[in-house]
């Protein structure tokens, strides 16, 4: 017989859905920035019915996997103050441990410099 607990959510606030916003349009600002540059990105967003969320990707893998002449990244985007999940920290912890660059960042801006560093453009 088994023992294990349901899995409970907690109902959404009005704080949790003004951060998914800020961070929806944080995704939107970079998905524009590597489409115009015309580079090949993954996004993998948690959401529900996201990509990770449909298999394939683990639990807790970053939003944007980026992949330019062999090389590949991975970008977590986070509104400013905002924690990881342990899933996430695990994941991270497993591609940072793979010689896989990551960054986790709470802006735009930073994203797009690791970027730029990473694959060389500046």
């Amino acid at each position: 017989m088994s023992t294990t607990k349901p899995k409970t959510t907690s109902k959404p606030t009005a704080e949790m859905h003004r951060r998914q916003r800020e961070e929806g349009g944080m995704h939107m600002e970079l998905i524009h920035d590597l489409e115009r540059r015309g580079l090949y990105y993954i996004y993998a967003p948690a959401h529900p019915g996201g990509v990770a969320e449909l298999g394939g990707i683990g639990e807790g893998a970053p939003d944007f996997h980026i992949i330019h002449q062999g090389r590949a990244i991975a970008v977590e985007m986070r509104p400013p103050g905002e924690t990881l999940s342990s899933e996430q920290k695990e994941c991270i912890g497993h591609l940072l441990r793979t010689e896989t660059p990551v960054l986790v960042a709470d802006s735009v801006r930073d994203a797009i410099a690791f970027i730029n560093r990473q694959f060389g453009f500046e």
